[in-house]
């Protein structure tokens, strides 16, 4: 009898059965918040991570059951080099499976998720600028990021411990400095006519002048979100999405 051999993912990615092979991160690098994927496709999100030896974490996490609606919690212990599916949180999907964000805070969110401490540094703030509110445990949340709704219901997301989307879309960080367009953005450090500006408690790292450098759609496609194409392929593949919804507009 002949055996066919499946060949290895490529490097920093992990096969899963019926999906594929998708991006990975070691163990070691999970946080509180992030969403989680397992062979058939299934999701969880990260509660807790603990160190459980040196080469040992163990992580507990929450599932919501397919047929009764009903959140079960379960530790799982995990070498801290194994590589594990960890969806990013601009390729998050709502209880109905439609994409949570549009094309435009993908590329951005994705941007700010990938670049490094000190490109965000400035507008590192674990408040949200425009409603002066502290989503619940957002200190915590690791670099896979989160949606955290605060006490009125709005929806912030929060990336390696900083809100870097507040409510109604707000953009926290300043896009030039991940690289993409400005365009009506304004510095909200500066702007004291910002709703509830006076509730905002932050601590400012420094206030360098970053050059804007305007690019095309497909420029963005090709530095932000090189993966943006197989991450797709591997949502509808699991039937995560439905493909009309990504007809979007650079404004949705």
């Amino acid at each position: 009898m002949t055996r066919f051999a499946r060949s290895s993912p490529p490097a920093g990615h992990v096969h899963l059965q019926f999906v594929g092979n998708v991006p990975g991160v070691p163990a070691a690098e999970l946080g509180p918040g992030d969403r989680l994927m397992w062979n058939g496709g299934g999701t969880s999100t990260v509660v807790s991570v603990r160190d459980a030896s040196a080469q040992f974490i163990e992580i507990v996490e929450a599932w919501q059951h397919a047929v009764t609606g009903q959140t079960e919690w379960t530790p799982r212990r995990l070498k801290k080099t194994r590589l594990i599916a960890r969806v990013p949180v601009e390729n998050w999907t709502a209880g109905d499976r439609r994409p949570m964000f549009g094309r435009a805070d993908r590329v951005y969110l994705r941007a700010v998720r990938i670049a490094g401490p000190e490109s965000i540094a400035p507008w590192r703030t674990g408040v949200c600028p425009k409603c002066g509110q502290a989503p619940p445990g957002a200190d915590a949340i690791g670099a896979g990021g989160q949606v955290v709704a605060t006490g009125d219901g709005q929806a912030h997301v929060v990336i390696g411990g900083a809100v870097v989307l507040g409510c109604e879309g707000f953009r926290v960080v300043d896009p030039a400095a991940v690289g993409l367009d400005r365009n009506m953005w304004a510095d909200w450090r500066k702007v004291i006519g910002l709703q509830d500006a006076d509730q905002v408690v932050v601590t400012v790292a420094g206030s360098a002048a970053v050059p804007v450098h305007p690019v095309t759609d497909a420029k963005l496609d090709a530095t932000h979100y090189a993966g943006y194409a197989d991450d797709l392929a591997m949502l509808r593949k699991v039937g995560m999405d439905r493909p009309e919804d990504y007809e979007l507009g650079d404004d949705s």
